[in-house]
């Protein structure tokens, strides 16, 4: 892994500005740690990159070049189970929406015809994260759930706290 702080380039599906403050209301539970995720940099992650020292301006090319033959219709997320680990607590869907489930494999499917590889040991888990470290997960929550209207491509400049929005496609 390169030294902080380095670039971690991954696809996400972000929540929409309407359930932010119920996802918060969760997260809240926790505290107010310093290892929250902050409201910007909630989302769950559709594809990830291999983390490199420097920004992979060739890989986000190639990226961007990649969506041309991903569909673009819209899904609906319902994050309705929270699970904790060592490392984190997460909000995960029983079910992935057929549509998003297509929407991934054929980003992947455009991705590796480009030569992109995902980040080694990476699967498609959809999942978002309100805190890092232990915690107990709390048990019983309405979920959450709303229809997805876009994706982002992000550098997150790990070690500096920063999601930085590199290009963003509407769903239909």
């Amino acid at each position: 892994m390169p030294s902080e702080p380095f670039h971690r380039l991954f696809f996400a599906v972000r929540p929409s500005a309407e359930v932010v403050p119920q996802i918060a209301r969760l997260r809240d539970h926790f505290g107010q740690a310093r290892n929250i995720v902050a409201d910007d940099r909630l989302h769950l992650t559709t594809w990830l990159f291999p983390d490199e020292q420097d920004f992979p301006a060739d890989a986000a090319a190639s990226a961007q070049a990649a969506m041309q033959d991903v569909p673009l219709q819209r899904f609906e997320i319902v994050l309705d189970e929270m699970v904790a680990s060592l490392s984190h607590v997460v909000l995960v869907p029983r079910q992935i929406s057929t549509r998003y489930g297509l929407l991934q494999a054929q980003l992947d499917k455009s991705l590796r015809r480009r030569g992109l590889l995902p980040r080694l040991g990476w699967r498609f888990n959809p999942h978002l994260t309100l805190v890092y470290g232990e915690h107990e997960a709390i048990s019983s929550f309405a979920p959450i759930a709303w229809t997805a209207e876009e994706i982002v491509l992000i550098n997150s400049v790990v070690g500096e706290r920063r999601h930085d929005v590199i290009a963003r496609w509407s769903l239909n």
